[in-house]
């Protein structure tokens, strides 16, 4: 089952990933080859519109060609003083996506990127709406802290933390930390008002009596709230960990390859299905912020060639943007394998 989750998640991430690129190109008006669903032997083709779409054995994802960037339209040929030069046969096509001006280009191109980001908040935004918000209702008890024993039951709605009001359950943890070693705990049970003393343990630095909150069905607007807070939160903390790569503070061990994602996947599976949807968010999220970096053989890097185009007037020959691009992929695919050595010792140790 894991193996099914992780192609599964695996085939919707790259799909949408290139379905951006693929509508945005329609939209633009740039030529589209082929769309292909999966990858290897052709299962079923069909033709519409000039766009070949197929259905393809390997459930590995899928790929987007452009009018241009195909094979068949391109050719290297030598010239009269034996040097090779490049024949473009779509050279007069108005719908080649050399031919269309470079706003546009960059807009295809970073429209896979923004796809991912999409789905990343829809998908933190279905969590969020289906496990509700904190309210300030006791849900129940953490084993082993004093509020089990002390006379607070499930169901108990707190109103007041010593002198403090509580109006949502963010300020009952703000309450506690300014308390001393007991906290009176007002709350309403039924038609009662009742006031409980609990003794303060204090964990890690915090001050906690062991109370969980009963989490209720939240507005649309609610969600999509918590929804972009959660994914502000985790861009934040993706960010930081690329400037502690830059700065060469990073290890290999913070990295993790197609094996480490498996088994993540599989965790995800076991835990139910808001953990699959919350890791759908996550990869969706790391995807759509990686591929936007100048990393040559990512669409970031695509862009900064026609930010450099735009700047100069002309494009970078195909030539050395073949070979910057091959030794990116060259490094991306090392690290890769590095990564998944890592990942299968961790596998056979633990």
């Amino acid at each position: 089952m894991t193996i099914i989750y992780s192609l599964l998640m695996l085939l919707f991430v790259i799909l949408i990933h290139e379905f951006g690129h693929f509508i945005v190109a329609k939209l633009v008006g740039v030529g589209v080859v082929e769309f292909s669903i999966g990858m290897g032997p052709e299962l079923y083709t069909t033709t519409k519109n000039n766009t070949l779409y197929s259905l393809r054995l390997l459930p590995a994802g899928g790929y987007v060609i452009l009018e241009g960037d195909d094979e068949d339209s391109i050719e290297e040929v030598e010239d009269e003083n034996g040097k090779t030069k490049i024949i473009f046969h779509d050279s007069d096509s108005p719908t080649a996506f050399r031919n269309v001006s470079i706003p546009r280009r960059i807009f295809v191109m970073v429209a896979g990127a923004l796809m991912n980001l999409f789905f990343a908040l829809v998908f933190f935004t279905v969590v969020a709406s289906r496990i509700g918000v904190p309210s300030t209702t006791i849900g129940g008890f953490v084993e082993g802290l004093p509020a089990m024993n002390s006379g607070l039951k499930e169901g108990d709605k707190i109103i007041k933390v010593d002198d403090k009001t509580i109006n949502t359950w963010g300020e009952i943890s703000s309450a506690l930390s300014v308390s001393l070693d007991k906290a009176n705990i007002i709350v309403i049970r039924g038609d009662e008002i009742l006031t409980i003393e609990v003794p303060i343990e204090i964990e890690d630095g915090r001050k906690m009596v062991g109370i969980m909150p009963l989490y209720v069905k939240d507005t649309l607007s609610g969600s999509l709230d918590k929804g972009i807070a959660t994914m502000k939160l985790y861009s934040t903390m993706i960010f930081d960990f690329l400037g502690t790569a830059i700065n060469g503070k990073a290890s290999i061990n913070d990295l993790s390859g197609p094996v480490g994602v498996v088994k993540e996947i599989g965790k995800a599976a076991k835990s139910g299905i808001d953990d699959l949807l919350f890791f759908m968010a996550y990869i969706n999220l790391n995807l759509g912020i990686f591929n936007l970096l100048p990393v040559p053989a990512l669409d970031g890097s695509k862009i900064l060639f026609l930010l450099i185009e735009a700047i100069r007037g002309k494009a970078i020959s195909r030539k050395v943007e073949s070979a910057i691009i091959g030794v990116g992929v060259f490094l991306l695919l090392m690290l890769m394998l590095l990564v998944t050595y890592k990942d299968i010792l961790s596998v056979f140790k633990g």
